[in-house]
């Protein structure tokens, strides 16, 4: 896990904006948790424990987000793969948190998230 890190700590790039009621702020994507949809609105946890939100949808970040490292496992979650510390037969934990992975997800998040930790254990690039 401390090599995918690193990974991700070279790349300055991984930037997204989110705009909420005349506010803009730019994430590091390194310092994203996960991001929750709820009632139209995106929720992103931060690594520094704020919560940002906006309305978008899941779908469009899904494009904006370095694919080697997130990872949707629920109509309603995105996870960042290098802040997961455990998966269940359910979830992931990150931190005190348990993100659902659901059954429509489960087989892809699970070869994905393997390929992830194998890939990060031989030093290459996940995914």
């Amino acid at each position: 896990m401390h090599r995918a890190l690193e990974e991700l700590s070279k790349t300055d790039n991984y930037k997204i904006l989110v705009q909420y009621k005349g506010i803009s702020h730019t994430i590091d994507c390194r310092d994203i948790l996960y991001i929750e949809s709820q009632n139209r609105f995106l929720h992103y946890f931060l690594a520094d424990g704020n919560i940002l939100r906006c309305y978008d949808k899941l779908d469009e970040i899904e494009w904006e987000l370095p694919k080697q490292y997130f990872l949707r496992c629920h109509q309603s979650f995105i996870v960042n793969l290098s802040h997961v510390s455990e998966m269940g037969d359910k979830y992931f934990r990150i931190g005190k948190s348990l993100i659902s992975i659901s059954k429509k997800y489960w087989k892809d998040v699970k070869d994905k998230y393997y390929a992830y930790l194998f890939s990060s254990m031989d030093g290459g690039h996940p995914l």
